[in-house]
Order: structure tokens, then C-alpha cells, then sequence
């Protein structure tokens, strides 16, 4: 697994990040969040189809680049940085 710093800067990518279904009650939808504690707060941008097809609880593997959306005339950022999960690196994860 990758070692995850301290500080989480735009750009970095991760491998082998554990994700998993859960059901945010916010959004009325199920919604992927990372494991690792030092990244559970971030959200996860992850194909709908996935999420959806597996029950809550349901882990993945997957590399993750953080990413930050970004005002289309000055370029400042917008919202917090999230990660996207790559769409051809996604594994179910091994269950105990």
C-alpha cells in the first residue's frame, strides 16, 4: 500500500487505497469513502455503476488521484480537495 503524508497535496496519486460502500444519509444515496483514517474525510468521485452493483459495507481496492475543482475565470479553488478512484484500477478487496 502507499504510504500516505502528512499533508495531501493536489495531483498526488495513491495505490492499492482500501474504499467502501456506505449509505449517506446527506445525499440519500450510497457513496464510496476511503478506509485510512488520514483520508476518510475526503469524498471519493467512483463510478456510479460500481457502487451501486455491490451491498453497503462492500471494500475496493483502487488507485486514487486528489483532485480540486477550481473557478473557470481566476482558477482559485473551489471546495474541498476529493479523490477520484481510477476506473481501470478498481478491485474488489479481499474480505476476512
Amino acid at each position: 500500500m502507499s504510504e500516505i503524508p502528512k499533508t495531501i497535496a493536489v495531483g498526488d496519486i495513491y495505490v492499492d487505497i482500501i474504499l467502501e460502500t456506505f449509505h449517506d444519509n446527506e445525499a440519500k444515496r450510497t457513496r464510496i469513502r476511503p478506509v485510512d483514517s488520514r483520508l476518510f474525510n475526503m469524498r471519493v468521485e467512483f463510478p456510479k455503476s460500481a457502487r451501486e452493483a455491490y451491498p453497503l459495507g462492500t471494500r475496493f481496492s483502487a488507485q486514487v488521484k486528489v483532485a480540486q475543482k477550481t473557478n473557470k475565470f481566476n482558477s482559485s479553488p473551489v471546495g474541498r480537495p476529493y479523490l477520484v478512484a481510477s476506473p481501470k484500477s478498481i478491485k474488489l478487496a479481499k474480505t476476512s
